[in-house]
């Protein structure tokens, strides 16, 4: 494949991996548990970072912009913690739900600065949103092979078999690529 830019290069080998990224994180959980820091959201925080810096390089008033925008988010958790007396993991899973937000936030501004600087294609995101495709069809279909993950409904009470397959995804709505 024939890469205008470092930049795309870098940006299409990254969003291809984040549905596979999402596999490792899902059965990491599903075998040593929920922590604090999962794998998927250490990648997303060093991606963000690149994404940042990248960012950062070509357009610093993008960089204001984007910490004015987080800034009403964080605020609002802030109170809720102090006005509720909220725990400290709560406060903590609010941040997260932010920084999740906020990657999708980042990504994007971050397409558009590139796309300005004409330093990515539109057909390298495509391609990029098809390898994610691509992975998430396969790893549902290897964990069905192999009996591994779980369904996306627990059975309940009297309710009979549980309901749909996410395979070894912490939750399918979770998704990166969604």
């Amino acid at each position: 494949m024939n890469f205008i830019s470092k930049e795309e290069r870098i940006l299409y080998y990254i969003l291809s991996i984040t549905v596979l990224i999402d596999a490792i994180n899902g059965l990491m959980i599903s075998t040593i548990g929920y922590t604090s820091i999962s794998f998927g959201m250490f990648f997303r925080t060093i991606i963000m970072t690149i994404f940042l810096l990248y960012i950062f390089k070509y357009s610093k008033k993008s960089i204001i912009i984007l910490s004015l925008v987080s800034i009403p988010f964080l605020m609002t958790s802030f109170i809720s913690f102090f006005s509720e007396s909220q725990g400290m993991r709560e406060l903590i899973y609010d941040i997260k739900d932010i920084f999740i937000t906020m990657y999708f936030i980042v990504t994007l501004s971050l397409f558009r600065i590139l796309a300005k600087e004409n330093k990515i294609r539109e057909e390298i995101i495509y391609k990029s949103i098809i390898n994610n495709g691509v992975i998430l069809l396969i790893s549902l279909l290897l964990a069905s092979i192999f009996n591994v993950g779980s369904s996306s409904y627990e059975a309940t009470a009297g309710m009979g078999d549980t309901v749909g397959f996410k395979g070894t995804f912490y939750s399918l709505n979770g998704l990166s690529i969604v």
